[in-house]
């Protein structure tokens, strides 16, 4: 069921309810939006369902947080009878990019690889017997679904891309797709970028957060979307410094693989009337993953 979260009315609740406070929109996506308070973030769900994936996450980072000395949040679910939301302190911190990675100097690679794949290890490293009863919807070992059809391509990327582009890449999709899995399954942060995670003053990783979309599915998936030839000592950097680690060489063509086929399969259901105002968004970063295989 739909939620109503409309950011003016989002905004007017938060004055009333901190008189004072410094209330500033934080963000938003596909199924909440996001307001900073003072030294807080709200979180506001989109539907009813997502309340679930809130106690999800919340469990998640309970699990991990004995694990790692990377800061991660402490969220707190408050079920206000108009407005029920997620509650968290900000992990103080600046946000980055790849692209910034990529014009650092070796030292400073360096450093921010082994701090970002020092975290990542601590993730793989939960106890999967503790982690399955929390991610539920997990199913190891399934048969996946079939292709996204080449026509979903086409309507939703005909008027960007040309047909020759779009068939070229539809065709290294379903060669990708038939590549096996590496059976290696983890628990992994899934969307772990310079977005969801922020460096101090002198550029070492100082926390790390939003894990909603946390699940176990094979390793080489957490790396898929640090894949960028563009900007590509992040990947790089990131594999070796995994390796030294754990001891675990993280294959690049698999990465590739899950990069272009979770692209395209994140397409399947994609509409801008189900998705509104980020569905443009949305496909924009679509696009330019798919752009990255050309």
């Amino acid at each position: 069921m739909q939620i109503e979260c409309d950011k003016g009315a989002l905004f007017r609740f938060l004055s009333r309810r901190f008189k004072n406070a410094r209330i500033d929109l934080f963000g938003e996506g596909y199924t909440s939006i996001a307001f900073s308070v003072d030294d807080k973030v709200l979180r506001f769900p989109k539907r009813e369902d997502i309340i679930k994936r809130y106690v999800r996450e919340i469990r998640i980072l309970d699990l991990l947080r004995p694990m790692t000395d990377t800061p991660i949040p402490e969220p707190k679910i408050v079920l206000d009878d108009l407005y029920p939301y997620v509650v968290h302190k900000i992990i103080p911190g600046r946000h980055w990019s790849f692209a910034e990675f990529q014009d650092m100097d070796d030292a400073a690679q360096r450093n921010l690889a082994r701090d970002c794949a020092a975290f990542l290890h601590q993730v793989h490293s939960v106890d999967l017997s503790l982690a399955k009863p929390i991610i539920t919807e997990t199913k190891i070992g399934v048969t996946p679904a079939e292709p996204v059809p080449r026509e979903t391509l086409l309507r939703l990327i005909g008027d960007r891309l040309s047909r020759a582009t779009i068939d070229n890449l539809y065709d290294k999709y379903l060669d990708f797709s038939q590549m096996p899995s590496t059976n290696d399954y983890c628990v992994m942060h899934l969307d772990f970028s310079g977005t969801n995670t922020i460096l101090d003053e002198a550029g070492r990783l100082a926390g790390v957060f939003d894990f909603v979309n946390a699940n176990i599915k094979e390793r080489p998936m957490e790396f898929r979307f640090f894949y960028n030839p563009k900007y590509p000592a992040f990947l790089t950097r990131v594999l070796d410094a995994y390796e030294d680690v754990c001891g675990i060489r993280v294959d690049t063509m698999r990465i590739r693989a899950l990069c272009l086929c979770g692209t395209i399969d994140g397409m399947r259901n994609m509409s801008p009337q189900r998705q509104g105002d980020i569905f443009q968004s949305a496909l924009d970063s679509r696009i330019e993953r798919l752009l990255r295989f050309v």
